[in-house]
């Protein structure tokens, strides 16, 4: 049987001092609430994934587009990321792929962008990016690959096809990616600022803490202790980059995700969260500000992550391995 956050929950609702006014107390259910907001969630990614649907439509650089991971199989849930692969015409990838950033803004201005070279399909380019939604980020990943090296594989379920792509019977969609095909992709900026470099760990902290939460929703405990691991790593890095702040270790200590209950896992993205503010609050000093919603958008998401592990029953909106 998986573990239990519901302890979790209430003990820390009750510690907070929430009154008889609350509304999960005002409720006949009283985790009605967290399914209202699951819905309004899930109703916000159809939204959200409908736009970006929209603009690969327009695009007349787009040739291909598929939709992979949880859009193919079909299972998405509130907390489902969004995976779209885009097939660009060789005249035109690189001048996509430089302009990424500005071109993953047609559809939101996204509180997060992660650049991992190597998930970039050979050739092409990726960003992770977290959009701004009433109760925590909404994720996209985006990959644009070059016509040249495109191939329908097995996980795609096509949005279109203008250009009479061939069939990979077998290939996934991620093995045309760098980091599967064991090729360095190209090198990252040399000339970035400590800030930056601070910026970039920080987020790509973030964004792991962010799947781990929803791990926990689901959960995966496990896969949760895995993910929190790799975000208390990264924000070590960005600590260690400014010694001069000389803050107390804003990183947990070493766990052991074969073996961490639900509870935990929770309770330990919490504690790498508020090191990740505690550092970032430092960046407006060093010239690369963030947005004022990311910190209680993280802290929104969190919460309703913590809340989902809760419920015993959440009508389909959470895909679970073991509800029982």
């Amino acid at each position: 049987m998986a573990p239990n956050c519901r302890a979790s929950f209430l003990t820390r609702r009750m510690a907070a001092g929430e009154s008889g006014n609350s509304p999960y107390t005002k409720r006949t259910e009283p985790f009605m609430d967290t399914l209202e907001k699951l819905k309004s969630r899930q109703q916000e990614r159809t939204a959200l994934l409908n736009r970006a649907i929209a603009l690969a439509h327009s695009d007349p650089y787009v040739c291909a587009a598929w939709l992979f991971g949880s859009g193919h199989r079909d299972n998405a849930d509130a907390f489902s990321d969004i995976d779209l692969w885009m097939v660009v015409d060789d005249a035109h990838i690189e001048a996509i792929v430089t302009e990424r950033h500005a071109y993953i803004t047609q559809i939101g201005q996204p509180l997060l962008a992660l650049d991992v070279p190597g998930n970039a399909p050979v050739g092409g380019g990726y960003l992770m990016l977290q959009y701004p939604g009433a109760y925590g980020p909404l994720q996209v990943d985006w990959y644009w690959q070059p016509r040249a090296k495109a191939a329908i594989p097995d996980d795609a379920r096509l949005l279109f096809d203008h250009c009479g792509l061939n069939r990979n019977v077998g290939s996934q969609s991620t093995d045309f990616s760098y980091l599967t095909q064991r090729l360095m992709p190209p090198a990252a900026n040399p000339d970035r600022t400590t800030a930056l470099t601070v910026l970039y760990e920080l987020t790509f902290c973030w964004c792991m803490a962010l799947i781990g939460a929803k791990k926990v929703a689901r959960r995966e405990a496990e896969s949760a202790g895995w993910l929190l691991q790799l975000a208390a790593e990264k924000l070590h890095k960005a600590q260690a980059l400014l010694p001069a702040l000389k803050l107390p270790a804003l990183t947990p200590a070493p766990i052991e995700p074969t073996t961490i209950t639900l509870p935990e896992a929770m309770a330990l993205l919490r504690q790498i969260q508020q090191g990740a503010t505690e550092l970032a609050s430092h960046l407006d000093a060093l010239g690369e500000p963030l947005s004022a919603q990311l910190v209680p958008s993280i802290n929104a998401f969190m919460d309703l992550a913590e809340a989902a592990c809760a419920l015993d029953n959440a009508s389909g909106l959470v895909r679970r391995r073991d509800d029982t």
